[in-house]
This record gives structure tokens, sequence and C-alpha cells, in this order.
């Protein structure tokens, strides 16, 4: 099967890189790389979630012939459910498993803070508070000057999502938290569960925010424990 992931804002695909040493051999790792980053980097970013979702799925398109799952941290999580959604709609294809990660529930998610319309000193203040690079990152205004958009358009896609109500789906769903996170209390993610009629299951890991990183070989476990779970069904 294929393992589709989106990343967090401002990430590319190599956040998923390694990733396939630590899952089952016959998973295949296909690590989404959305434009204005890496080979993409000439590319405008998208701002509407929407529309990136529509020409995402009409992108995975040729390689839906086989099972697959679909994975994604923070904004790669809102991603995944309105892709496992545009999929089922649009081509009546659907995904064996949807892993969320790091990510309030959609009908949870639409956001009041406007941090994409910060002015550029606020704006970096706001990304170094979250922690979502290294400090060190930073100190190079070159490449500052090259993510900020980047970045800055991948917050105002999530700050102008807009939830809407729609079927349930029918794969199970399995939510991913990080222990110190303090904007996903437990209570929060398990409310996940009301997206599918299949199996709903909660996992927590050490860590802030982006556990996927600190907590790596214990969230890539329970991935394996997962999809090997669906391949002996």
């Amino acid at each position: 099967m294929r393992l589709f992931c989106f990343p967090y804002a401002g990430g590319a695909a190599h956040l998923f890189h390694g990733w396939s040493n630590m899952l089952p051999q016959d998973v295949e790792v296909c690590a989404v790389n959305l434009p204005g980053r890496a080979q993409r980097m000439q590319e405008r970013p998208y701002r509407r979630l929407a529309r990136l979702v529509d020409d995402a799925c009409e992108g995975l398109r040729p390689d839906l012939d086989r099972p697959f799952a679909l994975f994604g941290h923070s904004m790669g999580a809102l991603i995944a459910f309105e892709a496992a959604r545009c999929l089922r709609a649009k081509y009546g294809a659907q995904p064996v498993h949807l892993f969320v990660s790091g990510r309030r529930p959609p009908q949870l998610s639409n956001s009041t803070s406007q941090i994409h319309n910060l002015a550029d000193n606020e704006f970096l203040d706001e990304l170094k508070r979250m922690g979502g690079a290294p400090t060190e990152i930073f100190g190079y205004s070159d490449v500052m000057e090259l993510m900020a958009p980047v970045i800055r358009a991948d917050f105002e896609m999530v700050e102008t999502y807009l939830y809407y109500e729609g079927e349930k789906l029918s794969c199970p769903i399995t939510a991913l938290g990080g222990m110190d996170d303090p904007d996903i209390p437990p209570d929060c993610l398990e409310q996940w569960g009301i997206h599918t009629t299949a199996n709903f299951s909660m996992h927590w890991f050490p860590g802030d925010h982006f556990f996927i990183h600190s907590a790596r070989r214990f969230v890539l476990g329970c991935l394996a424990a997962e999809l090997n779970f669906l391949r002996k069904a």
C-alpha cells in the first residue's frame, strides 16, 4: 500500500525522510511536496485549503491503483482529512486508514486568530514562540526571506479554513497528540472519532506540538502497528 504524507505549515517532503525504514517493507511512503518549497520553490503557495485539496487529489489520481492511507500533521491533518472526503466524493476512492496528528478536529478548527496578517517582525516572533523551526534558522535572513511568505500563506490556509458537515468516512481514523501540546487537550483530540463509522483510536506521545520529531520512533511504531493490522485483516 501507499502512505501519502502531508506536512505542517512551512514543512516540506523532507520531513518524512527515512520513514520507510521504520514501516512495513510493503508500505511505500509518498511525501507530498507542496508549492513554494524544495523542488517547487518557484511555484506560488496556496492560500486556500479547499483549492489545494482539489489540486492535490487530482495529482494523486494516478497513484490510487493500490490501497492507500493518509497521514498529516497539524496543517497536514486538515489537508489529509479533506483529501479523504474529496477523493471519495470525486473519484470513488477512500483511504484504508486516516492518521491525523497534532491537530484539533475540523469542527473545532475554525480559527479566530489571524497570525498570517501580522507585521513581519511580529510574525517571526510568533513563529519563534511556537517552536516550529530550529532557533538558529531565524538568524539566516536569506532563508527566512524565502520561507516566511510560504509559512504565512500556510497559516492563511489554516486560518481561513471553513469546516462543513458531510457524510462520515468509513475508514478507521487514528488521532495522535503530544502530551505537552497545550492546544490539543485529550477531550479535544478524541472528537476526531465522530468523523468515521469505523474504528477510532487515539495515541499520546511525549513532546510538544512537534512530537513527530522528538518521539519519531514511537510515532512510527504506532503507524507500523496500525498498518500491519490492516494487512492482516
